[in-house]
């Protein structure tokens, strides 16, 4: 009886090896906290995601219907610019919102964030119009960092995601990558095949 449950366990051992290892396969993406992704995936063009600083009033300063996610484990962990950054390698961002901070070194984390999300439009507004935008329709998730700053809060609108179309080989470059570099398929022989 005891040999039958070593095995057995070992059997399913064996098995959430292997799921783990079809998981780390499935997602390209560097985000993999499940309410976030599960978020993002309800989201559309248009939608807004907020990330704050450890100090913003979610609770009163945020639609009510948005998904909030803790993620802060310690102070300064993770940095709002950090998880700007992740969300800007998962989803296409149409543009980024700041507030306008009173002194320039408060001013910096917006630059920071902006730099993080790359290559969008920043736009920076007043405390109030920016808890005007966390307060309306299109806000579907807020991420709260542990990052203490002040001001360390962005607003990222999502874009639309161009999908890679034509024969095999002249399909356009996103981002400076062919299409079998952004999701993994294989030049071999197999144009099913994807890398390991």
């Amino acid at each position: 009886m005891v040999g039958v449950s070593v095995i057995f366990l070992r059997h399913r051992s064996d098995r959430r090896r292997q799921r783990r290892t079809v998981l780390q396969l499935m997602l390209r993406t560097p985000i993999i906290h499940p309410e976030i992704l599960s978020s993002l995936a309800r989201l559309g063009h248009g939608s807004l995601v907020l990330v704050t600083d450890a100090h913003f009033a979610v609770a009163t300063s945020t639609n009510p219907r948005a998904v909030v996610v803790h993620t802060a484990i310690v102070p300064d962990t993770p940095l709002t610019p950090d998880v700007a950054g992740c969300l800007a390698r998962t989803i296409a961002i149409e543009s980024v919102t700041t507030m306008i901070a009173p002194t320039d070194e408060l001013a910096a984390v917006g630059s920071q964030i902006a730099r993080a999300v790359g290559n969008v439009t920043h736009d920076r507004v007043e405390r109030d119009d920016f808890k005007a935008l966390t307060r309306s329709e299109d806000l579907g998730l807020c991420v709260v960092t542990g990052d203490t700053r002040r001001f360390a809060n962005a607003l990222l609108r999502i874009g639309v995601t161009r999908l890679l179309s034509g024969p095999p080989g002249q399909r356009p470059e996103r981002n400076g990558q062919r299409e079998h570099e952004l999701y993994g398929v294989s030049r071999s022989a197999d144009p099913g095949a994807v890398q390991r």
